[in-house]
C-alpha cells in the first residue's frame, strides 16, 4: 500500500497561499467585471449629457438645425454602437467562455477603464462630440473584435465553460 503525504497547508495572514496562484479568479475577473460596469456608467452619463456636448462644444454660435440633426444622429449612432459592443462583451462573460484567459481579462479591463476615463473626461469638459468617436473606435471595437475571436475559438475548439 502506498502512502501519499500531503504537505501541510500554509497560511499567510489567514489566507491560503493558493490565493496568489489563482490571480485570474481572484483579481483579473473581478477587475474586468468592475471596469465593464464603470464603462457602462460612463456611457450612460455621456448619453445623458450628449445634447450639452453637441450644443456647447461642437456647434458654432449661429448653427443651423440641419447641422445639429447631423451631429445628433452621429452621436446617437456612436452611443448605440458602444452599447452594442459592450453588451457583446458581456456575452463572453455571461457564457463564461472567455474568462479562462488572464491576458484577455487584463486587456479587456484596461480597455474598459481607458474608455470610461476618456468618456468621463470628454463629458465633463464638454469636448467636441467628434472626439468621442476615437474612443469608440479604439476602446469599444477592438475589445469586441478580441471577444469575437475568443468566442469563435472557444466554440470551435469545444471548450466548455469556465466553471
Amino acid at each position: 500500500m502506498y502512502r501519499v503525504s500531503a504537505s501541510p497547508q500554509r497560511l499567510l495572514c489567514g489566507f491560503s497561499l493558493t490565493f496568489l496562484c489563482r490571480s485570474n479568479v481572484s483579481l483579473l475577473i473581478p477587475f474586468r467585471l468592475l471596469m465593464m460596469v464603470v464603462h457602462f456608467t460612463a456611457l450612460v452619463c455621456v448619453s445623458d449629457g450628449s445634447d450639452a456636448m453637441i450644443r456647447g462644444g461642437s456647434l458654432p454660435s449661429n448653427y443651423m438645425e440641419s447641422e445639429y440633426r447631423f451631429l445628433r444622429r452621429a452621436t446617437d449612432g456612436f452611443l448605440a454602437g458602444s452599447f452594442l459592443c459592450l453588451f457583446f462583451n458581456v456575452w463572453g462573460v455571461v457564457t463564461a467562455r472567455t474568462l479562462r484567459s488572464g491576458l484577455l481579462n487584463i486587456m479587456h479591463g484596461c480597455f474598459h477603464a481607458a474608455a470610461a476615463v476618456l468618456l468621463i473626461v470628454a463629458w465633463h469638459m464638454q469636448e467636441r462630440a467628434e472626439r468621442i468617436w476615437h474612443v469608440f473606435y479604439i476602446f469599444s471595437v477592438i475589445p469586441t473584435g478580441l471577444e469575437a475571436i475568443a468566442l469563435c475559438e472557444s466554440y470551435c475548439r469545444g471548450t466548455d465553460n469556465f466553471f
